[in-house]
């Protein structure tokens, strides 16, 4: 009569091969007997070798091939799988994508990427992907360009004239704000001129002073004397004959 020995995976979540032997001769297993052994063989082709202990009750192959007797039938070894779980399989970062448009043109703008746990994905109790999905960065961080803006007009200037039309201006600058970072110029005249005390100007009155009209009557005074003399000397003069 011939006995199996069943030997055990001792490694979890593979799937193993289990081997039972058995031996057609009379074996004595007490203390002194060998340690038995078996090749636990892993589908992946790995091989691993496993010890057992000896047992502590003997076992007897009883009525073994003696004296001519028949050899046992059968094959000496069974095998089965065993441990047929798939293995957990943790999860891996698959390639970042392309970044994303900048949010801004100018000015510092933001950009991302993404990736994903799919490479592979986790599967059968592994372990999630460690870290972050999304990256983001800084983009097109150069200024914007800034237009130039008009300043308020200055206080008008003082007239040229005091009547008949005359002219004045004021001022404004292109700082408000000034043109940067190849921004335009302000558009327009930074100066404005404009007529001022456009009234007709008085006429002047030309007045003599007291003594220029009495020179006046003296000199007036003095030819009329003159002629009066004249005239009376002509007058009394005799006649020639």
């Amino acid at each position: 009569m011939c006995y199996f020995n069943k030997l055990y995976s001792v490694v979890k979540r593979q799937t193993f091969t289990q081997h039972y032997s058995r031996s057609c001769t009379h074996t004595d297993r007490g203390d002194n007997s060998p340690w038995w052994r078996a090749e636990l063989q892993q589908k992946s082709a790995v091989s691993r070798v496993v010890v057992y202990p000896r047992t502590d009750k003997r076992q007897e192959a009883i009525n073994g091939v003696k004296y001519g007797g028949a050899d046992c039938t059968g094959t000496a070894e069974e095998n089965q799988n065993c441990n047929t779980d798939p293995c957990p399989i943790d999860g891996g970062w698959s390639d970042y994508s392309d970044w994303s448009d900048c949010t801004e043109t100018c000015g510092t703008g933001r950009q991302i990427r993404t990736r994903t746990c799919t490479k592979p994905a986790p599967q059968y109790g592994g372990a999630d992907c460690t870290g972050t999905a999304e990256e983001t960065q800084n983009c097109n961080t150069r200024h914007c360009p800034i237009d130039g803006g008009w300043s308020d007009n200055d206080e008008w200037s003082k007239c040229t004239k005091l009547c008949g039309t005359g002219t004045q201006n004021r001022t404004r600058t292109c700082t408000n704000p000034a043109p940067q970072y190849g921004g335009a110029d302000c558009t327009g005249t930074a100066e404005q001129t404009q007529e001022c005390n456009n009234k007709p100007c008085p006429i002047k009155e030309h007045r003599l002073e007291l003594e220029q009209v009495q020179v006046l009557l003296f000199n007036t005074m003095t030819v009329l004397e003159l002629l009066w003399k004249v005239t009376t000397a002509t007058l009394t003069m005799p006649l020639s004959k």
